[in-house]
């Protein structure tokens, strides 16, 4: 128990506890953080199982820092790419279609001067410019969520499910159960960027009509889903396949999260992620 890293202790003596009493509760593998002895932590997942008719076990443990290093590079060159692009979107096409719409309008003007028949042509086009306006705003916010610096991932989920209704004309909503205060923003775009990538998931490959984004929190425990009611995911799809499941898992382990995918008894598609975090001490030192 000295080389288990503090946060990790409690979990893995519950888990061996729990592994005498009903082993069907306890998970094939799990992710904790090693202590070497000289202090520094190792990101590790470990297999244990007890070897059947005694009271031993066998075990492994698989050291997987270096690749977290990597996975969480690729990540980050992921996400800055993702924030590029959505500012270029509203600093470069977005100020270009302001002005195409301005210029519009002017003509408008005009055409109404001269009481011609094409005005209504040219309102149209206005109309069509300030309706492309808005759809890169709403695409540049989801490619670069400044918000949840400033705002919080809360707030920030709740206007990607707004986002959502006015782009693609479904419903979807989002609900919050206990205290969530994620203050840390590397978590909070991890969670943000999976959210988002399982509602685009549900509304263009599921045909999802209604999709439902639920935070809770209870202690230190946080979960987050996205349940849809589109076809459901192919159960003959093997974990991994996609680009946009591969993702997901990378980033739900990044924040040391399950990432679970089921087919509710209802239909549609559920994605649940599950972590722990603990809120930072409040610092009451007198300056």
């Amino acid at each position: 128990m000295n080389f288990i890293a503090p946060d990790d202790l409690e979990m893995l003596l519950r888990y061996h506890a729990l592994s005498f009493k009903d082993p069907k509760k306890v998970p094939g593998q799990y992710e904790f953080s090693l202590i070497t002895k000289n202090g520094h932590t190792r990101e590790c997942i470990g297999n244990f199982s007890i070897i059947p008719g005694t009271d031993l076990r066998v075990g492994s443990i698989l050291d997987v820092t270096d690749q977290r290093k990597l996975m969480n590079q690729l990540l980050e060159i992921s996400t800055e790419e993702q924030q590029r692009i959505g500012r270029d979107l509203h600093d470069g096409l977005g100020q270009h279609l302001t002005g195409i719409a301005f210029l519009s309008k002017v003509l408008e003007k005009k055409l109404n001067e001269k009481k011609m028949d094409e005005i209504s042509d040219a309102a149209m086009i206005t109309e069509l410019i300030n309706s492309a306006i808005n759809t890169t705003r709403t695409l540049s916010k989801g490619l670069n969520p400044i918000t949840i610096e400033k705002r919080g991932v809360i707030d920030t989920l709740e206007e990607l499910a707004i986002s959502t209704e006015d782009l693609f004309g479904i419903t979807c909503s989002f609900t919050t159960s206990g205290p969530v205060l994620i203050q840390d923003n590397t978590i909070a775009l991890h969670i943000y960027y999976i959210v988002r990538e399982a509602v685009n998931n549900a509304v263009r490959h599921s045909g999802a009509t209604n999709i439902e984004i639920s935070f809770e929190s209870k202690n230190d425990l946080v979960t987050f889903s996205i349940l849809d009611n589109g076809v459901g995911i192919d159960k003959k799809v093997s974990p991994g396949t996609g680009l946009g499941l591969n993702l997901m898992r990378y980033r739900a382990k990044m924040i040391r999260s399950s990432f679970e995918i089921s087919i509710p008894e209802s239909g549609g598609t559920l994605i649940q992620c599950t972590f722990r975090y603990k809120q930072p001490e409040e610092d009451n030192t007198l300056t």
